[in-house]
């Protein structure tokens, strides 16, 4: 039993989404309350995107979130701060029961009332296009989806906060059985940052989903936990998300923001190969090959010429940088036998030293 007087409120909260991600088989009860839960989460969420409009508009405007609180609000038709910041905090426990819970719920279809009531926000949420339609209707694809999306929400109020607590709770709180349909889905989303012709598409909201997404890569990876189970990490490839993260960062202008960006990718490179064993490779050397070439050319670049405004800390964050890329490039070609492309097949031992020599 769990006593409160002797923790805090956020740390109970953990302890409790902690005892949640524990729970191995989907009980009757479990479904329909995790389904319930994410319609009440999925219309607070489109009424704080709507902030101001709609508050103080009434109690069916607010009912999703707390009935009780709700008609204190109408009481004295008035939404103060307080009031506001106390939303948000109550829609973060929710989207952390939901991530806590989710993986359970994969192991029962969804339920026909949902699948009939929600087809239409399963198939406008779903980024997997080519997914199957027990895929497409899961209402916990369709969560993972909207989730991810809001690590760009715009609001000038408390858009910050909400990026924030996403990428927080997708990356520390989230049950590792929601992990395959996580990456999938990330790398939908990244796959779209390129045009048909594989030309990156830079812009700024592509970029801060990227700098989202490799937190949320590097808590993951950083989040080995001995009372966790690891095989879902295995069950797909991130070969695929790395190399489309790596291929959009590389292209990035040298200013303050993408060198940081530039490191902690390398850090994630890092944290991955400590977690190889855990991880799928489908072509491992190749791979690895490939993320030596592009994170060299980091180090063996232009003097990392910071774009302006320059900062006086512009020599020590390109040294920060240097070091996470020979950290990431020693633990790539850690045990790596020299597997030149497949076009320089020439000449083989040729291009295995010109590669050695790089």
């Amino acid at each position: 039993m769990i006593d409160i007087s002797a923790t805090g409120s956020a740390a109970l909260q953990k302890r409790i989404m902690a005892l949640l991600r524990k729970i191995e088989h989907c009980a009757n009860g479990v479904q329909p309350v995790w389904e319930e839960t994410f319609r009440c989460w999925d219309s607070v969420c489109k009424l704080l995107q709507k902030y101001p409009k709609g508050f103080g508009a009434g109690e069916e405007a607010i009912e999703p979130l707390h009935r009780a609180a709700a008609k204190r609000r109408v009481s004295h038709h008035t939404s103060t701060e307080h009031d506001i910041d106390m939303q948000i905090q109550e829609w973060a426990n929710i989207t952390s029961f939901l991530c806590a819970l989710g993986g359970v719920c994969l192991q029962r279809r969804p339920s026909i009332l949902w699948t009939t009531v929600h087809s239409h926000d399963s198939r406008k949420y779903n980024v997997l296009a080519n997914s199957s339609q027990e895929v497409q209707y899961c209402p916990v694809t369709q969560f993972i989806g909207q989730l991810l999306r809001l690590l760009l929400c715009s609001n000038e109020r408390f858009g910050s906060q909400i990026q924030c607590h996403v990428k927080q709770l997708v990356g520390n709180e989230m049950s590792p059985a929601l992990y395959p349909i996580l990456f999938d889905q990330i790398k939908a989303i990244v796959d779209k940052f390129f045009d048909q012709q594989q030309q990156v598409m830079l812009t700024d909201i592509n970029t801060q989903f990227v700098e989202h997404t490799i937190f949320i890569m590097k808590s993951i990876l950083d989040n080995k936990k001995s009372d966790q189970p690891c095989e879902h990490l295995s069950t797909t490839s991130i070969e695929g998300l790395m190399l489309a993260i790596v291929r959009y960062v590389r292209h990035l202008d040298m200013t303050v923001l993408s060198v940081h960006i530039k490191t902690k990718l390398c850090q994630v490179v890092d944290a991955m190969m400590r977690r190889r064993d855990d991880l799928a490779f489908r072509q491992e050397m190749k791979f690895r090959n490939k993320m030596v070439e592009y994170v060299t050319d980091w180090v063996l670049g232009t003097s990392h010429q910071i774009a302006p405004p320059l900062r006086a800390d512009a020599s020590s964050i390109t040294r920060e940088l240097d070091q996470a890329c020979m950290e990431a490039v020693a633990a790539l070609l850690k045990g790596l036998p020299l597997q030149p492309e497949e076009s320089d097949r020439g000449d083989l031992m040729e291009a295995k030293s010109q590669l050695f020599l790089k």
